[in-house]
């Protein structure tokens, strides 16, 4: 035997680095735990022993130091036992044979890859199998490849395991005792985790029978599948059968078949084999075996049997289509008559929503393989068809996709318009109802601004949804907008337009500003005078005013949009105030304020000229009395009487001589609220200061 390289060939079923049997059983391989597993079998010669490092670090180390194996005896009959007797199983600890021993195991199948792993100064994969997996292989670590494949050949072969130093057979057993063994790395100068089992040595394991088995059989082929998940404490390898008569069975793979991408986290973990029959039309029988560790074969799984199937190869061709009487579409088609007695028939189906790829049958017993005609009686406006061949064994064969249009000049019904919605960024969103013919096509969205006017066409392509945004100016004299919509279908019919919906603008203008002409003071205090908004909506006009330098303006007065006049009372003598007007529509818009007019307040100190006044009201005779007593500082003219109501401001209303006292006002309608002040003109034409403003319901 040659020391510097054994040629390596290996086929396996997948693709991938395998690594040990005995570490996927391993439940704490994923902690990354350091030390040997061990795995035990009782068989008829005693207790068999397979065990494997965790890590190619370790595997070098147990090639080195070898293994130590104690058996503890834990039970006699049943009972646990005081005095644990102890042995020591390998006085000489275990290692792998010497290079020359393994000439004797030269024609075992894998006992060249664990001598190439031990002995070869390289370790070289040959291209033989799949390139890809020999490719992973090769970029690989090499001792990482050493440490995987020495232990993959001893799950497949258990005299390599033995040659390994990786099996042990305690043939020193008796029936009515339970063991417990530790296999370990001696002489080791870090912890390492011991392998240990604990078994009775009468306790022999039945193999599991594989109950997954599945098979799909095409043209001189069966492809084969199981789950590996079931039986994976079991098994590392499988082999495949196959037979004729569901007796006599022969293996169809020359190496095992292992599972290198078993995920223990799975449930369902499937195993792939492919063969090639011999022929068709006869019924081919299988089963697997599942191999542990120890070499053993366990029982076939259940069977699985089938027949090769021609796949079928021609497709109906030449799809042609004419019309009768009633504008239904008559289907006619070309197939190759060599090719009847592979199909049962043919299946006809079109294509509805080219979108969506909806597909309805249209026949529910396939037309017989030996016509070449069909009669569509509910056809849709646009008709894409497809003929289909269905051969005996399920597979099919499609024509090309053939389309046919009937006549058609009745146009959709007019849609309805739900609603419209305007913010107020100028974004209209329209809503309508959607049509639901079978041959509907689309929508035209129309737009004017007068319902008179003619519509424009505001989408540049049909809709083919039934909402659409559009965008507004809403800086326009008139806030109205005006929509319809016309349906089309798939032959450019036409609907009548839908009914003319209304939409209003949201008010964002802002209203003409109202011009403040004067502002001067009189007996009142200091009138504003101004000239109304001429927008149509105005709510009211708000008085702001400050004083003398501050910056900031105080409303001080609401009036409604029609007043035109305003008396401020609420005055310092010497303070000049600064007045403006801003008008608000009825959508709270605010216009421009108006340029500011001040004024300077001067207090002249008048005489107090009414010293009491009172008010009555007579419905019964209809008049209100006012009454009156004078302070009589100096000679006096007159009397000034002010009126004014629920609309009117207070105004110079009567003047009055005073020797009188009393004034009786008719001059009054019923269910107003009027306001009285009086005033005194003296002989010298200076008056006094106004009387407080009383007011009666009348």
């Amino acid at each position: 035997m040659r020391r510097n390289k054994y040629i390596i060939i290996l086929i396996f079923a997948c693709w991938g680095l395998p690594l040990s049997g005995i570490l996927a059983q391993a439940p704490s391989v994923q902690k990354e735990v350091k030390g040997v597993k061990v795995i035990a079998n009782v068989k008829d010669d005693g207790i068999h022993l397979r065990w494997a490092p965790t890590s190619a670090v370790l595997w070098s180390l147990g090639n080195t130091k070898g293994y130590k194996i104690y058996r503890y005896t834990i039970k006699v009959d049943g009972e646990i036992t005081d005095d644990k007797e102890f042995t020591d199983l390998t006085p000489n600890k275990i290692t792998y044979r010497p290079e020359a021993d393994w000439e004797a195991i030269i024609n075992e199948p894998y006992a060249p890859v664990a001598a190439q792993a031990l002995f070869g100064e390289t370790f070289t994969i040959s291209r033989q199998g799949s390139p890809n997996m020999m490719e992973a292989i090769n970029k690989s670590r090499e001792e990482e490849s050493r440490f995987s494949f020495s232990l993959l050949a001893a799950d497949l072969s258990p005299i390599t395991a033995e040659y390994s130093g990786l099996y042990f057979v305690d043939k020193e057993v008796q029936k009515n005792k339970t063991y417990l063994y530790k296999v370990f790395i001696p002489e080791s100068t870090k912890p390492l985790d011991t392998g240990m089992v604990y078994l009775s040595a009468n306790e022999m394991v039945k193999l599991p029978r594989i109950k997954s088995l599945k098979a799909e059989f095409g043209d001189r082929s069966a492809k084969l599948e199981w789950n590996t998940t079931y039986g994976f404490e079991y098994y590392t390898a499988y082999n495949v059968e196959r037979s004729t008569d569901s007796i006599h069975f022969e293996q169809i793979n020359e190496r095992p078949l292992v599972n290198a991408g078993f995920d223990r986290n799975k449930p369902v973990n499937l195993l792939y084999a492919a063969d090639s029959l011999p022929e068709n039309k006869t019924t081919y029988y299988y089963r697997v075996k599942g191999i542990s560790p120890f070499g053993e074969e366990g029982p076939g799984s259940n069977m699985v049997k089938g027949e090769g199937k021609v796949k079928l190869q021609v497709k109906p061709f030449n799809i042609a289509h004419t019309y009768n009487e009633e504008g239904n579409i008559l289907l006619s088609w070309e197939f190759d008559e060599g090719f009847e007695y592979m199909i049962e028939g043919f299946h006809i189906v079109r294509v509805e929503n080219l979108d969506k790829g909806k597909v309805v049958k249209l026949n529910d017993a396939p037309i017989r393989a030996d016509k070449r005609s069909f009669l569509d009686n509910q056809p849709l406006t646009s008709n894409y068809y497809q003929i289909i061949a269905a051969s005996k064994h399920g597979d099919m064969q499609a024509s090309v996709t053939h389309m046919a249009q009937t006549e058609d000049s009745i146009p959709p019904a007019p849609t309805r318009i739900i609603k419209v919605e305007v913010d107020t960024s100028g974004v209209a969103k329209i809503n309508w109802h959607r049509n639901t013919e079978p041959d509907f096509y689309g929508y035209k969205v129309m737009k004017a601004y007068d319902r008179t006017a003619e519509f424009s066409l505001i989408n540049g392509q049909i809709l083919k949804d039934s909402v659409y945004v559009d965008t507004l100016n809403l800086n326009r004299i008139t806030r109205k907008v005006f929509y319809k919509i016309i349906s089309l279908d798939k032959h450019y019919n036409h609907s009548k337009s839908s009914h003319i919906f209304e939409a209003t603008f949201p008010d964002v203008v802002a209203p003409v500003s109202p011009v403040l002409n004067k502002v001067l003071q009189d007996s009142l205090g200091v009138a504003l005078y101004w000239q109304n908004s001429s927008s149509k909506d105005i709510r009211a006009n708000l008085i702001y005013r400050k004083e003398g330098g501050r910056k900031n303006w105080k409303l001080v007065h609401a009036m409604s949009g029609k007043d035109s006049i305003w008396h401020d009372r609420d005055l310092t003598n010497n303070i000049t105030y600064h007045y403006t007007l801003i008008a608000v529509d009825s959508a709270g818009n605010e216009s421009a304020p108006q340029r500011a007019l001040p004024i300077t307040y001067k207090d002249f100190q008048l005489k107090e000229g009414i010293k009491f006044f009172s008010l009555e009201a007579n419905r019964k005779e209809k008049f209100i009395s006012v009454e009156w007593e004078l302070s009589k500082n100096k000679e006096i003219h007159s009397i000034e009487l002010y009126r004014g109501d629920e609309t009117t401001p207070l105004r110079h209303f009567m003047k009055i001589t005073p020797d009188e006292g009393i004034y009786i006002d008719k001059k009054l309608v019923v269910n107003t609220s009027y306001k009285y002040a009086l005033r005194v003109k003296y002989e010298d034409g200076t008056l006094s200061k106004i009387s407080q403003i009383k007011e009666i319901k009348y």
